[in-house]
């Protein structure tokens, strides 16, 4: 572009960056053609510039890295090396408009195309040529650099020891308002003098400015996305020989298409107990990535589930590369427990940071809760083979311990029920082991007898002790056995008819559980026995009757002439009952009856040739209970032997008659 035309060629003059000509002397230069131009007179203020470059110089010297002052993950393409600009004034839109000549191709700016063009520099002046408005510097050298570059050169860093805060500067570009003049106020103003002087600006103006000024410092992180304009910056330092030439900047479009996208991760952490419980917790953390290539805001991650989450930091905006971390915690259910895991679903939203309708991102987790259980039976080996032999009674009440394996530190205990029936319930997987505790006078059967592990014993005869088992999520293992040999009918254990017919037998079953009017004994003789002395058991019905009740009609069976059957079952009952220390407590060892926790209903009596004729089999033993039922059994089916029954107890009531 050359001079201007006319009849005089205009000599070249320096027009300041615009907030420095009211500091400017203003003359006019008459044309041929009668109009006038502005001649400006800029005198530059060497001892800034000197300060600014001992300033640089000191900090290289000592080693100190110079910070950079915007960062992001934009890249902006642009050649290396010297590259030659013009500046052309005015420029509708801007200051002034800048081209670039270079070679080469592939680059985020084109040679030849005119950038609108913005000062950094207040007190250092661009030379112009030709006649307003047609105006032009000559070329001059610059270097260019991205404003989005983490690594600047002190030269375009650093201020007076101040870092240029580029990002702010970016943010301006972007969210312009006003006219050029407030634009240019607010560019200086961020990166070179937040007192530049205002001249001949209206007051409109100047509050137009600093209202940029005030947003771009409420929005320091602001990085330009694709599409955006980002600040590219003219580097003169060193490469016009000695003439100070203005650093300037260029407005440059971030290439690509935008695309924004979130992705949202979530992980869980489940803080179990073994064996699982209500209120374990399950930890979460829910990670939004920005991994678009635009900023996003107002991004909100959300888990109906966890219900209120922590998220640290709680940023405004979210740059591309960038993530929202956020925390939750679940307490487990009972119905999550039975479930075997926790589903939930995290959602994370957003807006663009023009305020449009952002991406959003779902992430659902199953989180196991890998529960498995494991037990099976506790039972009465009554002939010590070492194997669950048809009719061998499981024995409640047994004190089950579980131990993680290689811990000699209890896990969990539990007791068998009724039917000698324990489980352990919601463990987590791993390898345990289980160890039974006998009750006084017991022992462990043999262990591992057979070849058929289903009815074997699990406990080792010495230790009680269990091989190591291990448990997967989901299964069970209900074949952990074991086997006890309860003691032989000793003295103490029964008492014979004669006992419970003379006083102090009469005494004692008037005594139980408070006194005559107790109604407890009764009840456990009608409810386990329904044929013998409940409900169906006619005239001898118990429900709902006393001790002294009780001790009547043990009286009535005894005053039969002749062979006393009822009289020796029901002898054998009352002795099952009194030495149990949970029915009827301790009472009955002033008497001379060991009282134990299972007490005589749980010794075993061997039913030599009686068995077939009672429905049970010749020359086994059965336990003490096992007897009585038999006896309500076969009054039930009316298949009663009373000289069967009768021996059987007779045997029973004298061999383990008291002292």
């Amino acid at each position: 572009m050359g001079p201007s035309p006319g009849r005089y060629r205009i000599p070249p003059r320096q027009v300041c960056c615009w907030s420095e000509q009211w500091n400017c002397r203003k003359r006019t230069m008459k044309h041929s053609d009668g109009g006038e131009s502005p001649v400006i007179i800029r005198s530059v203020h060497k001892a800034r510039v000197a300060v600014l470059i001992l300033t640089m110089l000191a900090l290289m010297m000592a080693g100190l890295a110079l910070p950079a002052s915007a960062s992001g993950g934009t890249t902006i393409g642009l050649p290396g090396g010297t590259v030659q600009a013009t500046a052309y004034y005015p420029q509708t839109g801007s200051y002034f408009g800048t081209t670039l000549t270079f070679s080469g191709t592939g680059y985020d700016v084109t040679s030849g195309t005119r950038y609108l063009g913005w000062c950094i520099e207040e007190n250092v002046s661009l030379a112009f040529h030709g006649r307003y408005p047609n105006m032009y510097t000559d070329p001059f050298n610059v270097a260019l650099y991205s404003s989005l570059s983490p690594s600047l050169p002190p030269s375009v860093t650093m201020k007076d020891g101040t870092p240029i805060p580029w990002n702010k500067v970016n943010y301006v570009l972007n969210h312009k308002q006003g006219t050029w003049p407030s634009i240019q106020l607010a560019i200086w103003r961020l990166a070179w003098d937040t007192n530049t002087a205002t001249g001949s600006m209206t007051q409109e103006q100047i509050d137009i400015a600093q209202a940029m000024v005030d947003e771009a410092n409420a929005n320091a992180g602001f990085v330009p996305d694709v599409g955006e304009t980002v600040a590219v910056i003219l580097d003169t330092t060193g490469l016009n020989g000695t003439t100070p030439v203005q650093k300037t900047i260029i407005e440059v479009t971030v290439p690509g298409t935008p695309a924004p996208h979130i992705t949202l991760t979530k992980t869980a952490a489940p803080q179990l107990s073994n064996p699982v419980k209500v209120g374990d917790s399950i930890n979460y953390q829910l990670i939004a990535t920005n991994d678009g290539n635009v900023t996003l805001t107002n991004v909100v991650i959300s888990d109906p589930t966890l219900g209120a989450l922590t998220c640290s930091p709680q940023p405004t905006n979210l740059p591309p590369g960038s993530a929202l971390t956020c925390s939750g915690s679940y307490k487990l259910t009972q119905a999550d427990i039975d479930a075997a895991k926790v589903d939930n679903t995290a959602t994370v939203t957003s807006t663009l940071r023009n305020g449009g309708t952002g991406p959003t991102d779902t992430d659902t987790v199953s989180t196991p809760v890998p529960t498995a259980a494991l037990g099976d039976f506790v039972w009465l080996d009554l002939n010590g083979n070492g194997l669950q032999d048809a009719g061998e009674p499981g024995l409640p009440n047994v004190k089950v311990n579980l131990y993680l394996s290689g811990s000699s530190a209890i896990l969990v205990s539990t007791t068998t029920d009724t039917n000698g029936k324990y489980l352990f319930t919601n463990l987590l997987t791993g390898s345990y082991y289980v160890q039974f505790v006998a009750p006084t006078g017991y022992v462990f059967t043999r262990q591992y007898a057979g070849t058929n592990t289903s009815v074997d014993s699990n406990a080792n005869s010495t230790t009680a002790k269990t091989a190591d088992v291990t448990l997967v999520a989901g299964p069970s293992d209900l074949t952990i056995d074991a086997g006890l040999v309860p003691p032989s009918l000793t003295a103490g254990d029964t008492a014979t008819i004669g006992f419970w017919h003379n006083k102090n037998g009469q005494a004692l079953i008037k005594s139980l559980n408070g006194g005559p009017t107790s109604t407890q004994l009764a009840t456990w003789l009608a409810t386990s026995f329904p044929y013998l002395y409940g409900a169906h058991a006619g005239a001898n019905n118990l429900t709902g009757k006393t001790n002294a009740d009780v001790a009547a009609l043990f009286m009535k069976f005894f005053s039969v002439k002749g062979q006393k059957t009822d009289a020796q079952i029901l002898g054998g009952a009352l002795a099952t009952y009194v030495s149990n220390s949970g029915l009827a407590g301790t009472v009955a060892s002033k008497y001379g009856f060991n009282v134990t926790t299972f007490g005589t209903g749980f010794k075993p009596y061997n039913v030599g040739t009686h068995g077939s004729v009672i429905g049970l089999t010749n020359n086994t033993w059965y336990t003490v209970l096992q007897l009585l039922q038999a006896a309500n059994l076969q009054t039930k089916l009316g298949t009663f032997n009373a000289i069967a029954f009768n021996t059987i107890f007779d045997g029973i009531n004298q061999g383990g008659d008291i002292p």
